[in-house]
């Protein structure tokens, strides 16, 4: 019986398994690729088998990986699937070994397989590998792994040393920046880690989900909003936070510029509460996450988070400060909360047509995972910098900006479609407070280099503090009164290279009572 047995499973490895397999090219002769044709190899119940192989690096032509022939490079890309096609062997996906192309790389890769009606798709990355995922776990190519750069691999030991054994508190915790913050925070092994949050569900989202993923780690979830002074007060009493990442923010463009006031009151107003409940609590660290919109504003919330920059100055550099305020400028991240990617996917699903504000419109774009990351970097960065840097506003390096039409492009040809054949393109013009490209830093703020290539510190523009608050005090009031037509001009005061548009008519609830 034991004879049969073994007999039947070789016959399976035999001839049984490549059969059943899907068969696959590989593009890209490296690590991974020696791992996944090694592994279906030896794992009888493997999903795929490897035809082919193809690498940028000539000296591989003709090559054998475990048997596996490198065919050539991805330009014969068309001409190896025809030979592979003569000889029986047909590939029926193309899977990348490495994500990281350039986007031209890209556009080649889906055309070649649009062409050939295959998909494409990708391998896990040596650090999904690392966490645990199979090699033949694949994933459909997404727009981050095309708009995604080659992260820097960073020293996690100052991250850890800033975080580990602290009491953390996170503010915004289940937004799609905050929620990222508080899942890397917790791989860190904080003491405390307390989630504030003003939505019930996302609150609940994020508790559940830390609790599962570190089921030792001491998770407070408290239903709050960085406008209640009183609240915070009593929670920073009773929690005694360390340090206190600051994630909540109304980060809307169109919705600030229909409702300054509640733009003004969370990002100003709560983020000045939330600083201020750091510095009488005496947290050793306050970093604030702020936005390239802050930088030559047009937009209401551009403006707001701006002041907010600007309040978090004036509490670090003040002689009795003993806490470190650290603020963290970026860009756009992919795939957050009314973000313009989410949409675009919507649009797409519905047959289109995908609406793009204007042709030249450019954005610097970041995944969210690679933005925490660097947050948590400059973060450690502010902790340790001398007196003379009490209050840095740490730049995150975008890489290059993106044209938002071909970011449209890019997902249109993800989803198997031709641009403007299958799905339209549609312009509409840019909205209120929209500018057609964004800056990370001003040109009166001096830029200069960190230890970290992908970190820089903009030297801070110094003011009078008195006359600051003073100003802030009375956009507050306007704000508080819901006196929308003076918002505008009274953030200009603060901020004179605020620029916006005098036709916005944004609802004015006391101009409206008859």
């Amino acid at each position: 019986v034991s004879r049969m047995a073994c007999d039947k499973a070789a016959l399976k490895r035999l001839f049984g398994r490549s059969h059943t397999r899907v068969p696959v090219l590989l593009v890209g002769a490296n690590a991974q690729a020696e791992m996944f044709i090694r592994e279906s190899e030896r794992s009888v119940d493997f999903p795929y088998r490897a035809v082919g192989l193809i690498d940028e690096d000539s000296r591989q032509r003709g090559r054998e990986i475990h048997g596996v022939r490198i065919y050539g490079n991805r330009a014969e890309l068309s001409y190896i699937l025809r030979k592979l096609a003569r000889k029986g062997r047909a590939p029926q996906r193309i899977l990348l070994t490495d994500a990281s192309l350039a986007r031209e790389d890209y556009e080649t890769l889906l055309a070649a397989a649009k062409d050939a009606n295959l998909s494409l798709a990708r391998l896990p990355s040596l650090s999904e590998l690392k966490a645990g995922k199979a090699v033949h776990e694949v994933h459909a190519i997404a727009v981050e792994d095309i708009l995604g750069r080659t992260q820097a691999v960073l020293n996690r030991d100052a991250m850890r040393a800033f975080i580990t054994g602290k009491r953390v508190l996170v503010t915004g915790a289940g937004g799609s920046i905050g929620s990222e913050m508080v899942r890397q925070i917790a791989s860190f092994e904080p003491a405390e880690l307390l989630l504030y949050e003003l939505s019930e569900f996302a609150l609940y989202s994020i508790g559940q989900e830390i609790r599962r993923l570190s089921p030792e780690l001491m998770v407070h979830e408290v239903l709050g909003d960085v406008r209640n002074a009183g609240q915070l007060a009593r929670v920073f009493s009773d929690f005694q936070p360390q340090i206190v990442f600051h994630a909540a923010a109304i980060k809307h463009v169109p919705l600030s510029e229909t409702n300054p006031d509640q733009a003004v009151l969370t990002n100003i107003l709560g983020g000045k509460q939330v600083a201020e409940a750091c510095a009488a609590h005496g947290v050793t660290a306050m970093v604030q996450i702020s936005t390239d919109k802050a930088v030559n504003p047009t937009s209401v919330m551009g403006a707001t988070k701006r002041v907010a920059e600007m309040v978090a100055q004036a509490l670090g550099q003040a002689s009795t400060a003993s806490t470190r305020f650290i603020t963290v400028r970026f860009g756009n991240v992919l795939n957050s909360a009314g973000s313009v990617v989410p949409l675009f996917q919507q649009q797409i699903a519905r047959g289109g047509p995908v609406t793009v504000t204007h042709p030249d419109m450019v954005r610097y774009f970041m995944t969210i995972g690679e933005a925490v990351q660097l947050v948590l970097k400059a973060a450690a960065l502010g902790a340790e910098s001398d007196a003379e840097t009490r209050a840095p506003i740490f730049v995150l390096d975008m890489g290059e900006p993106v044209r938002i039409e071909e970011l449209a492009c890019q997902m249109i040809r993800l989803a198997g479609l031709r641009p403007y054949t299958d799905i339209k393109i549609e312009f509409t013009g840019l909205r209120a407070g929209e500018k057609l490209f964004e800056e990370l830093f001003h040109t009166q703020e001096d830029l200069l280099p960190t230890r970290y290539e992908s970190v820089r510190l903009a030297h801070a523009r110094s003011g009078d503090t008195t006359t600051l608050f003073a100003a802030i005090q009375a956009l507050l009031d306007a704000a508080q009164r819901g006196d929308n037509s003076h918002i505008r001009p009274l953030l200009k005061t603060i901020i004179p290279e605020y620029e916006f548009p005098t036709e916005i008519s944004p609802f004015n609830p006391t101009s409206q009572r008859v």
